[in-house]
């Protein structure tokens, strides 16, 4: 056996999240969420989960696709996130997107909302094809209800400035509001509160750094 070769049960891993979805089965999960599981989990394994040299991060990953396979939704949102980065496995946006999907459905537990907002991004700036700006901005105003202030910010700019559908200047105001209870500052500038001296530090569309959700 050559000393490169990882030591782990990757083929058994697989099987036994394969045997995961199917026993989704009973809880009622919609037939079209376990193809989507099935493919994206394959997907996973084939292409280039063996390449991560570190034995310790492939095991990691491995317990995410089970996980995930059991419909945990964190695990889901952190695959996405892996394939997104390109960090462990191939940059993959189309697999990033389906995990993110497979997260942010409302089945099971509540919809996961950095992965509603991760959607959002993605249709907005077109990662898996043309951009969408209304699904950009119905995943925005999802994510908003319940994320980070600058989730809520980008929402109300779509709803005061009409993009992805009408102006709406109640829900904008909102938004902008709730970023702002959270010393936003280009929030409290809309909103006439506060300062706007990193309005402009940002290029357009760039947004801070997003935490993940806890």
């Amino acid at each position: 056996m050559s000393l490169t070769t990882p030591m782990f049960p990757f083929h058994a891993a697989q099987r036994n999240a394969q045997l995961n979805i199917k026993a989704t089965s009973a809880k009622q999960i919609p037939e079209q969420i376990q193809t989507q599981m099935s493919k994206a989990i394959g997907g996973m394994f084939q292409r280039g989960l063996m390449l991560e040299k570190d034995l310790k991060m492939n095991e990691a990953i491995t317990s995410y696709i089970l996980a995930a396979s059991r419909m945990d939704k964190e695990s889901m949102y952190k695959l996405g996130t892996l394939l997104e980065s390109g960090e462990h496995v191939p940059l993959d946006y189309s697999h990033a997107r389906t995990w993110y999907i497979l997260a942010a459905r409302g089945t099971g537990d509540e919809p996961h909302v950095g992965a509603q907002y991760k959607l959002g991004y993605f249709y907005e700036f077109g990662l898996c094809g043309e951009s969408k700006m209304d699904k950009a901005r119905k995943l925005y105003k999802l994510a908003a209800e319940k994320f980070h202030a600058d989730v809520q910010y980008k929402a109300a700019y779509f709803l005061e400035h009409g993009i992805g559908g009408e102006s709406n200047m109640a829900e904008a105001r909102k938004y902008y509001t709730l970023a702002a209870n959270q010393n936003h500052s280009e929030s409290q500038y809309e909103l006439g509160g506060g300062n706007h001296l990193n309005r402009n530090n940002r290029k357009s569309g760039e947004m801070a750094a997003i935490p993940t959700p806890t």
